[in-house]
């Protein structure tokens, strides 16, 4: 059992359905699912494989869904990062999980090279967007290399598929490995009497290094069908223009970001 397999049954059966809205960028399942399966041939060929822990450091964007379900397919379990952290944090988390590839926004650039400073890894790093100067492989690049995985590897439901961090409010951080079992049961039970909610879309003000927002919201929503409407930094403006635009549904968030849409002028 891989948790990758439903968002490759969701495309059998809504191949034409937007997937993801990101700006003004929007994929339907069939093309969503074309770019996972390239990064996952790319990561396969950088030798990044099963039980890999694969970094991804990035806003709610279309790559880090990407980044995510391709890890995931290949076996690897999928290691959000905090995108906020400072070099040093971000060290003592790549110290922690010893990751074999770390995706990172370019303009995280300068703290990623801080933190790199005298580690031996991870041995693919791949910036996100801009030029990310002279430090590892462009995202789009990975993903047009020949050699797509073409079906999900078969994992054990109590294989990890998920190192998620806590916020290490009273010390450190702390790893904890969730398996595909527990993210599926999750998924099953959120989505109970949701079955037939066609045409859902649901905002994602969250960020997804948490486990609310990447599985309770985004990934519900590949399980469903549904469309999920990434934001990439909360802000109330923003949120209202959206929510009106692209006709969203359904929004989860924190009860301070809910006091700032009802406040906001």
């Amino acid at each position: 059992m891989n948790l990758a397999d439903l968002l490759w049954f969701t495309c059998s059966k809504h191949p034409h359905t937007i997937a993801l809205v990101d700006g003004a960028q929007r994929w339907d399942y069939g093309s969503l699912l074309e770019r996972v399966k390239g990064l996952a041939g790319g990561m396969l060929q950088r030798g990044i494989g099963r039980g890999d822990r694969v970094a991804i450091m990035l806003p709610n964007s279309h790559q880090f869904v990407e980044a995510y379900f391709a890890a995931l397919a290949i076996g690897a379990v999928a290691t959000p990062v905090n995108f906020r952290f400072a070099a040093p944090e971000i060290r003592f988390l790549l110290e922690d999980s010893e990751p074999s590839a770390l995706f990172f926004h370019s303009s995280y650039e300068q703290r990623v090279r801080e933190a790199l400073e005298g580690l031996g890894g991870p041995s693919l790093l791949v910036p996100v967007e801009g030029e990310g100067g002279d430090l590892g492989e462009q995202f789009e690049q990975l993903i047009s290399h020949e050699g797509p995985v073409e079906s999900p590897f078969p994992r054990a439901e109590e294989d990890p598929c998920q190192l998620m961090y806590t916020s290490g409010t009273t010390g450190s951080p702390k790893g904890a490995l969730i398996p595909h079992r527990a993210v599926l049961w999750n998924l099953i039970n959120t989505m109970h009497g949701r079955e037939d909610r066609e045409g859902e879309k649901a905002l994602i003000i969250g960020p997804m290094y948490h486990t609310a927002a990447l599985n309770n919201h985004l990934t519900i929503q590949m399980a469903l069908g549904g469309t999920a409407i990434l934001i990439r930094s909360f802000d109330p403006r923003l949120v209202l223009e959206v929510i009106q635009k692209e006709r969203a549904t359904t929004i989860s968030g924190a009860p301070t970001m809910f006091n700032m849409l009802m406040e906001y002028p």
